[in-house]
């Protein structure tokens, strides 16, 4: 039996790359799933390859923006509803892009940083009264090696991954003791 069999695994970002990659993993290890992302269609496309190892009354698809508050307030109700509980969250939505650092706009900086780090808090925020509830969580946050590399062009980037390994840290060492 698997670790994560019936565990309840909430992803965002699941529509490709690695958010599919790692749904398609918890799927074949019978975790019950709710698949996160904009796009519906990739979704459901995404939602009829887990389908082959679980059952599809085990996979909620839920389109999600993770920098809206009232929309991921009332999609945790939602989940609640259908599965009783969040058992893991994998923080994985994000943007990236590169550009140089001469033509930034404080917009396109807000919209990254909202996106991957802001969204994360938010989610993160949001499913910690289910995981304390049963005395079981676990969050997952995504962030990036290139934080240590210093790359042109990614400084939004990198300055949103590095944000991330900060909270990960931080929130790890203050509700870690709750599961």
């Amino acid at each position: 039996m698997s670790f994560f069999q019936d565990k309840v695994v909430w992803i965002t970002g699941a529509s490709s790359g690695l958010g599919e990659g790692l749904a398609k993993e918890f799927a074949e290890n019978k975790a019950k799933l709710i698949l996160s992302a904009r796009r519906e269609s990739e979704l459901e496309r995404v939602k009829k390859d887990c389908a082959k190892f679980i059952p599809e009354e085990n996979i909620l698809v839920l389109p999600l923006d993770v920098t809206e508050l009232s929309t991921i307030n009332s999609e945790i109700q939602k989940v609640i509803q259908k599965f009783g509980r969040i058992d893991i969250l994998v923080n994985n939505a994000g943007l990236y892009e590169e550009e140089p650092f001469d033509l930034l706009t404080f917009e396109s900086w807000q919209k990254m940083l909202s996106s991957n780090l802001n969204g994360l808090f938010l989610m993160s925020k949001a499913v910690l009264p289910s995981m304390k509830s049963h005395n079981f969580g676990r969050i997952i946050n995504m962030s990036s090696n290139t934080i240590w590399l210093g790359t042109p062009y990614l400084v939004r980037y990198q300055t949103g991954k590095m944000g991330i390994n900060g909270l990960t840290r931080s929130l790890g060492r203050e509700v870690g003791q709750f599961g």
